[in-house]
């Protein structure tokens, strides 16, 4: 069983795309922290996709933050062998001190995706609205890895453009408290 983290806060490194007039998106990458600095080098935990907000987050809190970076990808069926190979290869390259692979496949599809299969469940009778439950079964995967850790942090690059971002806070908030 894992011990509880009492000092977890919620980090969130997230891009906004902002519409300008001549049809294109600028990004502009937007720190927000929750953690109070002290002398002792801070364990951040990230929940790492391996695209842009998350491999500058990886990079942000390793090399200017100075914070000892574990990367993990919680992996719900979606990330091809060869993709996690490259996603840890890139997390060191960025950082981090430790990438782990969380394997969740098998507890998503058991505790989720077959009832939503089962019950041809569709987002405005389209498409599947499978990956609003699988941001939850990633988060529960990460606050357990950093628990597991004892980590000080929590970190997603989830965007604001989203709901991702509050499943992502709602479920570290939840079963990592700080």
């Amino acid at each position: 069983m894992a011990k509880t983290v009492s000092s977890v806060f919620v980090l969130r490194c997230f891009t906004i795309r902002l519409y300008t007039r001549k049809t294109r998106f600028k990004e502009e990458i937007i720190e927000k922290t929750h953690i109070i600095m002290e002398e002792k080098k801070k364990k951040v935990v990230v929940a790492f996709s391996g695209g842009l907000d998350t491999s500058f987050t990886v990079m942000y809190l390793a090399k200017e933050k100075g914070y000892e970076v574990y990367a993990a990808c919680a992996n719900t069926g979606g990330f091809s062998e060869e993709q996690l190979k490259q996603n840890e290869e890139n997390a060191y390259k960025l950082g981090a001190v430790k990438y782990v692979t969380l394997d969740v496949t098998r507890e998503y599809y058991e505790k989720s995706l077959k009832y939503m299969v089962f019950g041809n469940v569709l987002r405005n009778g389209t498409y599947p609205i499978s990956v609003s439950s699988e941001r939850i079964f990633q988060g529960l995967a990460i606050a357990r890895y950093a628990n597991e850790i004892g980590a000080d942090a929590i970190a997603h690059g989830s965007t604001g453009a989203g709901n991702d971002q509050i499943r992502f806070d709602m479920t570290f908030l939840v079963l990592a408290p700080g």
